[in-house]
């Protein structure tokens, strides 16, 4: 399921690009995708001032921008979610045509990339008649839902996945549960049924609980204090999302739905399976939480101009 980002090095490597080259094209890549994610808040957020918080945001946010300089997904991946969000303000057979292959290239770039694409697909609701959205809606929660049970039954690597899992590993490497064996077949249904019966449906869900914690937890006890310090300046975006979650104005209300999803479903992704070192889950979510955030900064500058 990185299949998008295996080709782009095998392409630019066969090139004759270096690493170092590669993260310079990352850095250029991020850098054109903040234009269109202010192009595209401008359609949604119908805010051009929204639309350029948003954007500072994105090229400011060291949490996302420092994987540009790492040969991993999650520059790629963040670059393709706005692309695809962008194609959604085109019209016609171009917008279909632009969305299938970019939702395309989003999914198979990260194993989550498939709920965001399936997600993607409520922007189409604010073009239907209100009484297809409901349908439409509907139609895509259940996709959605589907997609995520079905995940529970696919077999998994045993040592690599489920085993992991079954240790009550939050973050990846660090078990927290002694269990070296697992007999069952492997796949996290059975690795659940396992563990509820062990350990008791209590302590799972407080698993589940500390896993999403971590995930939202931006600094590490294993990184510099200066990192750390740095890092969680970040944290005000939580506060400005919190804002700017409720507020009606400035942000269409498909591309709201479609940002709450995408946090919902890539928040229980990691829940049931475990967080990683470096926090590079957090980076998709971070970038829905700076939608919200710019909304709310947009907000707070209304209210100041009032007085």
């Amino acid at each position: 399921m990185y299949s998008t980002y295996i080709i782009f090095l095998t392409l630019l490597f066969s090139i004759g690009f270096s690493g170092n080259g590669i993260v310079v094209l990352q850095l250029i890549l991020n850098l054109l995708c903040s234009n269109l994610f202010y192009r595209t808040l401008i359609y949604f957020a119908l805010s051009k001032r929204t639309a350029l918080f948003a954007a500072i945001m994105f090229i400011f946010c060291l949490p996302i921008q420092k994987w540009a300089f790492a040969l991993y997904t999650e520059s790629l991946f963040v670059c393709l979610i706005i692309i695809y969000c962008f194609c959604f303000t085109f019209k016609g057979k171009k917008q279909i045509l632009l969305t299938g292959l970019s939702g395309l290239l989003l999914t198979f770039s990260r194993p989550v990339g498939i709920f965001i694409a399936i997600s993607g697909l409520l922007l189409f609701s604010g073009k239907v008649p209100p009484y297809l959205k409901r349908r439409l809606i509907a139609s895509i929660m259940f996709v959605l839902i589907s997609v995520f049970l079905i995940g529970f039954f696919i077999p998994v690597d045993c040592n690599q996945v489920a085993i992991p899992i079954y240790q009550g590993s939050v973050i990846y490497g660090f078990p927290v549960w002694d269990e070296n064996a697992f007999t069952l077949p492997c796949n996290l249904f059975n690795v659940y049924k396992s563990m509820i019966k062990e350990h008791g449906i209590v302590d799972v869900a407080c698993l589940l609980v500390k896993r999403i914690i971590s995930l939202y937890t931006l600094s590490r006890p294993y990184f510099s204090t200066i990192h750390n310090l740095t890092i969680s300046v970040y944290y005000i975006l939580y506060i400005l999302a919190s804002i700017g979650m409720f507020s009606i104005r400035n942000l269409a209300n498909e591309f709201k739905v479609f940002s709450f999803l995408s946090i919902i479903f890539l928040t229980l992704v990691t829940a049931f399976t475990h967080d990683e070192w470096s926090a590079r889950f957090h980076v998709p979510i971070l970038l829905c939480i700076i939608s919200f955030a710019a909304v709310g900064l947009n907000e707070i500058v209304i209210k100041l101009n009032k007085y």
